[in-house]
């Protein structure tokens, strides 16, 4: 990781001067810091008010040894740090940042010795430095990145020789509009450090869910018109591999493109595993999860494992796979293989390399000059090898003919021998090339207006030198070694700020809402009002912002009002002099209407009440978390649910994980998609749960019992979305109405006798009004009062039948 080296000089300093202090670069503590060049900050001492004038070369102030030391240095500015500031009342605590100015001057000066200088002033409280120091940067949670050593190997300038990924994903880490194509042997598409970045084909994802290898997109119909059979995630482009090992599939082409040997499972991890999902390693453009994806792998099976355990590939297949690729809106690809001569492969790069893509190559690891024949092909990019020295790997291949160099040796990424997921640490230039492919996926990502020609220059340009530490071959290893981390610097960027305009109404869960960052969406009930901010480096002089629902803006910093519910990417196009940057944040504004209510259970003492939950949901649920408490009298008891009859009957896990009877309360957990490919709760309204309370004949009569949520350990009201973004519907409090009548007391007397059959008979039959409590009524829970509950009152009262529930 290139950093900037700095020797820093401690001054300890006495300054002969009453109350005056000098803070030079020592008084500052950092992991990774300098001093900002050609600037101190200046606090006057109480009362003073410096002139304001500017003679011709010099700064007047009025204050003498002030004066002569900016005259000495060449001071351009003498101004205030807080402009509005004004001094506090004499009674007040705070401090007086009136008093605060920043001088700066000519850089030639060393600024802790400019800081003493003015220091001796008697009207200067005092003088120190600016320091400037490194954000924390984004270190991925994935437990195996300290082992790949080639995104962040160590301290510089001691330890850098890696392709300083983490000072790239704090500008950039993947889209999942720019798809990466692996032609190798296949990829271990279910994987669990791979599954969540494979690319599946929008034109065979039938029901839209983009599940990954979809049984249930599975037509036996070319629904793209792409020539390719269901082709859900690529292609298996191997139909007549020779010596195939064991059970291989090496017979017909088909749609499943997994691995069988472990090389493509390796080398797609090493482009974009997915990155910060607390599993194993990191991709170079493998996002950061969970809420932003990164570039997705597209898969061309293109070889197969031989009998002695090696990788092959065949350049025909490699061939198919650009054409596919390239039709398939792939901007980069990679081989890692070796070539010979193949017109096929030739005039699908040529058409390829015409629409833009990039095609990185390994070396190869024969250390020795020869080029194979698509290594020196006009516009692939031909990748060496470097070590943790970035001296050229012992086994790589080398000449003038290569263009870049990338860590190759001991690169640890997921691996896949036999079909079963794993990870490995591989040594080769196959490693090396993916690294570059998924440097250029990145830079795609950050500016889609570029070129292919930019984006390789600016990976060459950029690139560290080597030559030096490797003199014997001296311009035969490409540029230098990648670093995209000063590609990414070196380009137009663009960043988006965010936060509610108004603030949105809280749900009755309590939500705390906060600024827009990577990991946490923002969040709120419509009409929901965002001002976004425009927080991009540099200079822009245009705007185009994406809110996602198909509504944009072309101001610098716009309010926004979303009044349609879902879960939105917010894309912001920067212009500048040098062309765009573009900074996409997924799933950046959470907007919905859902709310949970009652059909509030009514009964009377001694009989069972039922108690429905209904949910009104604008996004898909996931998972919805209901923990549940009543504050009924003793006797009142849940004794039963039942998920029968609900929206969500058909989710795999319907749970009840921790409950208590004589606390009183249940807590439900319920979960789709758990294994079982279950659909989430789509968008809609109707009974989640049933609830079933029974009463002792001493409950007390005309009273609400209410049933709410709370929260006990980590257990809170909350649904989520696919993505795993928490969010708190709004909770309507209903509960059990225990009343001093019971079903079928018409007249609402406080027992079921004939005056109440008389009563519902003349409103059965003759119009009559009904009972001041229609709920009376259908004795029969049928759902509307008929003969049938007449004929039920009438079993009851005169000839001892079944009491009403």
């Amino acid at each position: 990781m290139k950093r900037i080296v700095l020797t820093m000089v401690v001054l300890y300093l006495t300054v002969g001067v009453a109350d005056a202090r000098v803070n030079p670069a020592g008084a500052v503590q950092g992991k990774s810091w300098g001093v900002v060049p050609g600037v101190i900050i200046v606090k006057l001492a109480p009362g003073i008010n410096p002139g304001r004038s500017r003679s011709v070369g010099a700064i007047a102030t009025g204050l003498s040894v002030l004066d002569k030391v900016a005259t000495e240095v060449r001071a351009s500015s003498f101004h205030k740090v807080f402009p509005a500031s004004r001094p506090p009342l004499a009674s007040s605590t705070l401090d007086d940042l009136s008093r605060f100015y920043r001088l700066e001057f000519d850089v030639v000066r060393d600024p802790a010795q400019v800081a003493q200088e003015v220091a001796a002033d008697p009207n200067v409280e005092l003088a120190e430095v600016v320091t400037w120091h490194y954000v924390d940067q984004f270190i991925p949670n994935d437990p195996d990145f300290d082992d790949q050593w080639h995104h962040m190997e160590g301290p510089a300038p001691t330890q850098d020789n890696d392709i300083d990924a983490p000072e790239a994903w704090e500008i950039q880490t993947g889209d999942p509009d720019v798809k990466i194509m692996i032609m190798d042997t296949g990829v271990l598409w279910y994987h669990p450090d791979l599954i969540g970045q494979i690319w599946v084909n929008p034109g065979e994802d039938l029901d839209g869910d983009g599940v990954v290898y979809d049984l249930d997109d599975f037509n036996g119909i070319d629904d793209d018109g792409n020539g390719y059979i269901d082709d859900v995630i690529g292609w298996d482009f191997v139909a007549a591999g020779t010596g195939c090992h064991g059970s291989e599939d090496c017979v017909v082409a088909d749609n499943d493109p997994r691995d069988f040997n472990g090389h493509g499972t390796h080398v797609a991890g090493i482009a974009a595993a997915a990155t910060n999902n607390v599993r194993n390693g990191a991709g170079v453009a493998g996002g950061r999860y969970p809420l932003q994806r990164g570039c997705l792998i597209m898969i061309g099976r293109c070889g197969w494992q031989t009998p002695d355990n090696r990788g092959a590939v065949r350049t025909d297949y490699v061939g198919e796979a650009v054409n596919y690729a390239v039709s398939n809106g792939a901007l980069v690809g990679n081989l890692s293989a070796g070539t010979g001569s193949s017109s096929v492969l030739a005039s699908a790069l040529n058409n390829a390399f015409a629409n833009g893509f990039i095609f990185t190559k390994s070396a190869g690891n024969d250390n020795n000059n020869v080029a194979d024949a698509f290594d020196d092909y006009f516009s692939t990019l031909a990748v060496a090898s470097t070590t943790t020295s970035d001296r050229k790997s012992s086994f790589s291949t080398y000449g003038i003919w290569v263009d870049i160099s990338a860590p190759g040796s001991g690169i640890w990424s997921t691996y896949g021998s036999g079909g079963v997921a794993s990870f490995a640490n591989l040594s080769g230039t196959s490693m090396s090339a993916p690294m570059v492919a998924g440097c250029a996926a990145l830079l795609y990502a950050n500016n889609p207006s570029f070129t292919k020609s930019q984006i390789e220059g600016i990976l060459f340009a950029t690139a560290d030198t080597i030559d030096h530490l490797n003199p014997t071959y001296a311009n035969l290893l490409g540029a230098g070694r990648v670093n995209i981390g000063a590609a990414l610097a070196s380009v137009p960027q663009a960043a988006i700020g965010a936060a509610f305009a108004i603030p949105a109404a809280a749900s009755s869960g309590g939500v705390t809402f906060s600024a827009l960052a990577p990991d946490s969406p923002l969040i709120g009930i419509l009409p929901l009002q965002i001002q976004f901010t425009d927080e991009s480096p540099g200079t822009p002089t245009g705007w185009l912002w994406d809110f996602g629902d198909g509504n944009s803006s072309t101001e610098q910093s716009p309010a926004y009002t979303y009044n349609t519910p879902g879960v939105f990417d917010v894309v912001l196009d920067a212009t500048h002099s040098g062309g765009e940057g573009r900074k996409k944040h997924q799933n950046a504004v959470v907007a919905h209407a859902d709310t949970a209510s009652f059909s509030n259970g009514k009964n009377c003492p001694g009989r069972r009440a039922v108690v429905e939950i209904n949910m009104t949901n604008a996004l898909d649920v996931y998972k919805l978390v209901l923990p549940l408490t009543y504050q009924g009298p003793g006797d009142m008891v849940l004794d039963s649910f039942s998920f029968e009859g609900s929206r969500i009957a058909y989710f795999e896990d319907l749970d009840d994980p921790f409950s208590s009877a004589n606390n009183k309360f249940k807590v439900f957990k319920l979960t789709a998609n758990a294994g079982g490919g279950s659909p989430p709760l789509a968008p809609g309204s109707g009974k989640i749960l049933t609830l079933y309370f029974q009463m002792g004949d001493d409950v007390p009569e005309d009273v609400l019992s209410p049933v709410d949520t709370f929260s006990i350990l980590n257990f809170h009201f909350e649904a989520v979305t696919r993505s795993g973004i928490v969010y708190v519907p709004v909770w309507e409090v209903g509960g059990v109405d225990i009343l001093s009548y019971c079903r079928g007391d018409f007249n609402l007397s406080g027992g079921v006798d004939a005056a109440d059959i008389i009563a519902l008979v003349g409103h059965v039959f003759k119009s009559g009004p009904p009972s001041p409590d229609p709920w009376t009524m259908d004795v029969d829970l049928d759902g509307a009062p008929s003969a049938q509950d007449i004929i039920f009152l009438v079993n009851f009262v005169f000839k001892s039948g079944t009491p009403p529930e």
